[in-house]
């Protein structure tokens, strides 16, 4: 037996000291600390200590060597016929050891024979006249805790699945710790009481080691307390080279407060691209995220796709608490791996690898929210090299706040279908739909008598109509059947109930859907049985996503006060535009019964003032991109007041250019009406003549508008003559753009409140 002397100076006078250290031909060396053994009833246990030395990357200014101590944890191959104790092994006297080290060994009852072992590199020990038949017994009835095979590890990563050692095959190593896993409780005579934490997120578990003789046990307490102090030291140094490296000095300044730092990242999948076909003709991706040795999450898998994108509902999102101490020590980045589902891996197959990638860990500190893209690589896990060196994943972090943590709780408990709140609501397709939420079919339009005559109290005859889509629920007697002034005069009236939409904080605009007039009949050919235009109008501002009712079989639709036609959109950014889609309704399936799109506008609220209520009227154009426009689509009316909380706020904002913001719809059909009420009916990514003049039409105007800017601004400076004027018969100007400029910086400057 090879131990460290217990007043060792450092790790490299431990080398120094071993006679014949152990060293892996390889970018990480593994040197030999001490090394333990025993025999019991044909099982044998070693435990070594061992310290793995890494090389600095090249960037490195101090080319140090980093380095850990490591604790690990051999059993017997039972596979192997070879040994290099001889015949000795099945006669040993077991007198030497005492009852209490034969009651620890007996705690062994798990026979392991699920891997298949492969000689690999590992340290070795020579083994001659001095080595003893030291006892180290560690209990594997805790097969709970056997290590993942489907760990994701590099070339050079050390928590790996069984082993053995090249020098000795009979050894298989079982579990691998970091000497900071490991905790000494207690030491009698021969017997060692240790506290090792196998995985990160599980508590520790109380393990004995008894030896052969109180002074090896007093040896192996003493490298474990040395190199626990070592190990400090060394994460010290390691910490203050990966901030370094990754140019964060500051942090290197105040080390004390970065230590203790607590940092929790919202993570998102974004997808993958290009990926290895495993299958027939695709693969069933999905991805695991690892940091050190710890799973932090998995998505769902995609099925058939080599270009998957990952949502919300395939779990593309998770939050990730970590110190700062232990994201530059712990471990070199979060790992990612794109795995291939295998239904048939339940019954003994793996899921196979497509691929792997590493996220530096400077690029996860670093972070705010931009896209991030590495290529995928073959990965190494145990001593087999898996995947493809082919294909991309994408994703995406930041520092996650509250409001990202309740809501990915809140979605956690409504997918466990625990729970269902406002912000996440299912579906409920057993619940029927009430008039107004679609449209009729053209066999009850047909059959329904939508005007009847009735006589007024004086005796004239008053012509009615019946309500669309449904009577008020408070009056639903004198409601039923309308005149026409009645209706117009109730459409003026005020809203009975608003929809609340949109996350913004700074302002409120009270949007009223009234009526629209002179709709074409898009119902073609059902048209000259008397069916009619089932309209709708769709809005989008902002975050904001919501249509009035559908209002049966009218080319001027009219928008009751007790039907859905009010909303409050709350606002982020000033400069917001309001645009409303009018369409007909039809139903059925998505591919063959989009709703038709009638008409577009756009509400700009910018000139409107604060508390005023303004009613407006709007002429629908089937696109604004372009200048060839359909004619005669009709018109909208519209009511709408804006609300400003904080007019300091909303000053601020207004200078702020807004940004992209994407929103989600629950079908293609909805999203067909969201997209065409942005952009029209001509869709501007595609090819096509009408796309290609519009575009240079657009540039030729920038043009002209960049010549006259020029032209101003250079008047302007120059304080050339902007006003024709005639005085005592002679004619000159008087550069009045330049005076009122320079007036009002002066003013500006003078008095800046």
């Amino acid at each position: 037996m090879q131990a460290e002397s217990a007043n060792m100076a450092d790790a490299s006078a431990a080398t120094a000291n071993y006679a014949t250290p152990a060293m892996l031909q390889s970018q990480t060396q593994t040197f030999v600390l001490g090394e333990f053994d025993i025999r019991k009833n044909g099982r044998h246990r070693r435990v070594t200590l061992e310290m793995h030395r890494t090389p600095p990357p090249e960037t490195d200014p101090d080319p140090a060597f980093q380095e850990k101590v490591y604790l690990r944890i051999s059993k017997k191959n039972v596979f192997s016929f070879a040994s290099k104790w001889g015949k000795q092994n099945s006669s040993t006297n077991h007198s030497n050891f005492s009852d209490d080290s034969l009651s620890v060994v007996s705690q062994d009852s798990t026979d392991y024979n699920d891997y298949t072992p492969t000689v690999g590199s590992a340290p070795s020990t020579p083994h001659g006249a001095g080595a003893s038949n030291s006892l180290s017994a560690v209990p594997e009835s805790d097969i709970d805790i056997d290590i993942d095979t489907n760990s994701i590890l590099d070339t050079n990563s050390i928590v790996s699945p069984p082993r053995f050692h090249a020098s000795d095959s009979t050894w298989i190593s079982r579990y691998l710790l970091q000497i900071k896993k490991v905790e000494i409780t207690s030491m009698a005579n021969k017997r060692v009481t240790l506290n090792l934490r196998y995985k990160t997120d599980r508590e520790p578990e109380e393990r004995h080691f008894v030896f052969h003789s109180e002074h090896e046990a007093k040896d192996f307490c003493n490298i474990v307390r040395h190199q626990k102090d070592q190990e400090r030291h060394r994460e010290q140094y390691i910490l203050k080279s990966a901030l370094e490296n990754a140019g964060l000095e500051n942090q290197v300044r105040n080390m004390e407060v970065f230590e203790v730092e607590q940092l929790e990242f919202l993570v998102e999948i974004v997808g993958a691209e290009n990926l290895a076909v495993e299958d027939l003709t695709s693969s069933d991706p999905y991805v695991v995220c690892q940091f050190g040795d710890k799973i932090l999450h998995k998505t769902q898998y995609i099925p058939k796709n080599l270009n998957p994108v990952f949502t919300l509902r395939k779990n593309a999102f998770f939050i990730w608490s970590i110190s700062a101490k232990d994201l530059f020590v712990e471990g070199d980045g979060l790992k990612l791996v794109v795995y291939d589902f295998d239904f048939s891996a339940g019954i003994g197959e793996r899921h196979e690898v497509l691929g792997g990638a590493t996220v530096p860990v400077k690029d996860i500190y670093n972070a705010k929210e931009e896209r991030l893209s590495y290529p995928l690589k073959p990965i190494t896990i145990g001593n087999k090299t898996r995947g493809h060196d082919k294909g991309k994943i994408a994703v995406r972090i930041r520092r996650a706040t509250e409001h990202d943590k309740e809501f990915l709780a809140t979605y956690e408990a409504y997918r466990k279908k625990k729970t269902t709140t406002g912000i996440l609501t299912k579906r409920d397709k057993s619940k029927k739909k009430e008039r107004g939420d679609e449209g009729v079919s053209a066999l009850r339009s047909w059959a329904e008598t939508k005007v009847r005559t009735f006589i007024d109290d004086d005796g004239s005859k008053v012509l009615k109509f019946k309500t669309m889509p449904r009577p008020d629920p408070n009056n639903k007697i004198e409601t039923e059947w309308m005149s026409s002034e009645e209706i117009e005069t109730a459409v003026m009236g005020p809203s009975q109930k608003y929809d609340y939409i949109g996350s913004g904080k700074i302002a409120r605009v009270y949007l009223e859907i009234l009526s629209c007039d002179g709709l074409p009949n898009m119902e073609g050919a059902m048209g000259k049985f008397g069916n009619k235009t089932d309209g709708f109008v769709q809005v989008v501002y902002e975050d904001c996503i919501c249509k009035t009712e559908v209002i049966d079989d009218k080319n001027n639709p009219r928008f009751l006060p007790w039907t859905r036609r009010a909303f409050v959109l709350h606002t982020n950014y000033p400069s917001s535009v309001i645009n409303l889609g009018v369409f007909d309704y039809d139903p059925g399936a998505a591919l063959l019964n989009d709703h038709d799109l009638i008409g577009r506008a756009s509400v700009d609220i910018t000139n409107l003032r604060p508390g005023t209520e303004y009613q407006l009227n709007y002429t629908l154009f089937n696109t604004a991109l372009i200048d060839k426009r359909k004619p005669n689509l009709g018109t909208i009316k519209i009511r709408l007041r804006v609300e400003i909380d904080d007019p300091k706020a909303y000053l601020l904002a207004s200078l702020k250019l807004p940004p992209p913001i994407y929103v989600n719809s629950s079908t293609s059909k909805d999203f067909e009406c969201v997209h065409q009420t942005c952009y029209g009916e001509y869709n501007m990514s595609t090819y096509s003549l009408d796309t290609i003049f519009a575009l240079v039409d657009e540039l030729s105007k920038y043009q002209r508008i960049y010549y006259y800017i020029c032209e101003f601004m250079q008047g302007l400076i120059l304080w050339r003559g902007g006003l024709a004027m005639s005085l005592f018969g002679k004619q000159f100007s008087v550069p009045v753009n330049s005076i009122c400029t320079f007036l009002m910086a002066i003013t500006l400057v003078e008095n800046p409140r």
